[in-house]
């Protein structure tokens, strides 16, 4: 381990310390925050989608189109 008592996994030397990847939040960077609410926000349309699916019975157009819009969003 190192000087910060973290498993090697969650050290980062990247960005010069035990930071995570993304970056600190600071008043003039909100990148880090807008990374944090993008994965939430693609974990929640994923389970929005997963819970759609599971109640119809009918798999119909508009399924198909949100289907396809999951993917790309998830791919990219």
């Amino acid at each position: 381990m190192s000087e910060s008592n973290l498993p090697d996994f969650l050290d980062f030397h990247g960005n010069g310390g035990s930071f995570p990847p993304h970056g600190t939040i600071t008043a003039s960077d909100h990148g880090p925050a807008v990374v944090v609410a993008t994965w939430i926000m693609i974990c929640l349309m994923g389970l929005a989608v997963i819970a759609r699916f599971g109640t119809r019975h009918t798999f119909e157009k508009d399924s198909v189109a949100i289907y396809v819009a999951c993917v790309r969003i998830s791919v990219s």
